[in-house]
């Protein structure tokens, strides 16, 4: 019996590594479960929909507002949103979970020992919003304050397209507020932006004040588009949403659709996948500096196996000064601070890579494979095998 095939509209936007991702992961659903055909879309929607009236059974989409909605809801066929500006009754819709997003970004600068904290996003813009209350109220929780960038107001239609298509690479719309703002931050800070070319907006207005990013402000972005982290100068540290799984589960909620497996309008959120680190947020705010040097130091020569006196040779002050300051400034001494460094660098590994426990063991910095799996064991309550069953994807 031949399979029935389904004709698929999609209207993304692929100008932007987000929006890339989701066509990918709509894609591979698409190659794996569905025998799909894929009609009109794109990114200019007024055109697009009027010319599959009749034509698709089914669309997946980023809908900026009730325009939109509306012409896809008169189509009469099952939509999947993608874009969650707004709910709709009859459209069902897939988006990243932006609460956990501004709650791993604040947990992450705050295991980083951050101690001021900022947002940066858009006025009125729901994901915008969401990020920058979770990542406020995380930052609170622990006992920190956060200041959020009261933006300029803009129309909503001007502020969806302004997000869904290619901002340019120049001066903000707001540049000269974003810079008032940022001279009110203390130093040094960790500002959340609410995506990658927020923060690589941010990064460009703190060189025109003469802030040091890294040092003075540490900023980190999401989306993770290898392109835009990749303009900024230095390279932007931002959280994977991971826009492939929402792809994926929003085609995979269409299917459900059209094979009458599942007739409900459903709502779905996807967890983020990790946080990407580039030099944006390569920074240690601690006193004095050579602290700072010496944690840099660890870092860099993990792989290497680096020790306490290793590390104490470097600074090139007594074991009895390096070792008090460390105890002060972060709560270990320099051999507790170097291991927790190389589990957080074996636990980035275990997320992030397929190298077997032996080789992660070994990059990490660590004597053995056995040592590594106690410690870990003793550190997590779990083996590292285990670990990356619940946390790789």
């Amino acid at each position: 019996m031949t399979q029935k095939s389904y004709r698929v509209a999609v209207f993304v936007e692929t100008s932007r590594g987000y929006g890339r991702g989701l066509c990918e992961g709509i894609a591979d659903f698409a190659q794996c479960n569905g025998n799909w055909m894929f009609k009109g879309g794109g990114e200019s929607w007024k055109k697009g929909i009027a010319g599959i009236a009749g034509k698709v059974d089914g669309v997946i989409a980023r809908i900026p507002d009730d325009e939109m909605a509306g012409a896809l809801s008169r189509l009469g066929v099952p939509v999947v949103d993608l874009y969650r500006w707004r709910e709709y009754p009859r459209i069902a819709t897939v988006d990243a979970d932006h609460g956990a997003i501004g709650r791993m970004a604040a947990a992450w600068f705050i295991e980083r020992r951050f101690r001021h904290f900022a947002f940066c996003g858009y006025h009125s813009a729901p994901f915008s919003n969401l990020r920058g209350a979770a990542f406020k109220e995380t930052a609170e929780q622990a006992g920190f304050t956060c200041s959020v960038y009261e933006a300029s107001r803009f129309k909503p239609d001007f502020l969806g397209k302004l997000i869904l298509q290619a901002e340019a690479y120049g001066d903000p719309p707001d540049s000269r507020r974003l810079a008032r703002w940022l001279k009110t931050l203390p130093v040094p800070t960790a500002i959340l932006c609410c995506h990658d070319i927020r923060a690589y907006q941010v990064i460009a207005v703190c060189k025109e004040l003469g802030l040091d990013v890294p040092r003075d402000v540490a900023v980190m972005g999401v989306d993770n588009d290898r392109i835009l982290c990749g303009f900024a100068y230095p390279m932007l540290t931002s959280v994977d949403p991971d826009a492939h799984q929402i792809g994926w589960t929003g085609a995979a909620m269409l299917h459900e659709r059209l094979t009458r497996a599942g007739r409900a309008v459903r709502r779905a959120l996807i967890a983020p996948s990790r946080i990407v680190e580039r030099a944006s947020t390569a920074t240690d705010p601690v006193a004095p500096q050579w602290l700072a040097d010496a944690l840099r130091f660890i870092r860099k020569e993990i792989p290497a196996g680096v020790n306490a006196e290793e590390v104490i040779r470097h600074v090139g002050r007594s074991h009895t000064l390096v070792e008090r300051a460390f105890v002060k400034a972060l709560g270990n001494t320099v051999h507790q601070e170097i291991a927790r460094l190389r589990l957080r660098e074996a636990c980035r590994l275990l997320q992030e890579t397929d190298h077997p426990a032996s080789e992660v063991a070994r990059l990490a910095g660590f004597s053995s494979p056995q040592y590594f799996n106690r410690l870990f064991c003793g550190e997590f309550g779990l083996p590292p095998a285990a670990y990356r069953h619940r946390h790789f994807r």
